[in-house]
């Protein structure tokens, strides 16, 4: 449970993080040039994407690792009572009703 939780506010960070600075910077880069919509505009789209592309590689290495500990508990017979009651269920031993 704590895992996931921490995934979440991970995820969460990650997207308003960058999407918060780019506004930011988006507003100063205004003040600047005196252009007041574009900047914060391109900023938070800007931000958007660098938080999309964080996301995305956090889920994907999130799914990764998720996938190497399935296969070692599998590997090291960590799931085995799942295994025997598939073995069981295909074996064809059983009597048809």
């Amino acid at each position: 449970m704590w895992r996931a939780l921490g995934l979440v506010s991970q995820v969460g960070f990650s997207m308003a993080i960058p999407i918060v600075l780019g506004i930011l910077g988006g507003v100063w880069v205004d003040s600047r040039l005196s252009m007041p919509p574009l900047g914060a505009l391109l900023g938070t789209v800007l931000g958007v994407i660098v938080g999309s592309i964080l996301v995305y590689r956090q889920v994907a290495r999130v799914m990764v690792e998720a996938d190497r500990e399935a296969e070692y508990a599998f590997r090291h017979k960590r799931i085995k009572k799942y295994v025997d009651d598939d073995e069981e269920d295909l074996s064809g031993d059983e009597e048809p009703e």
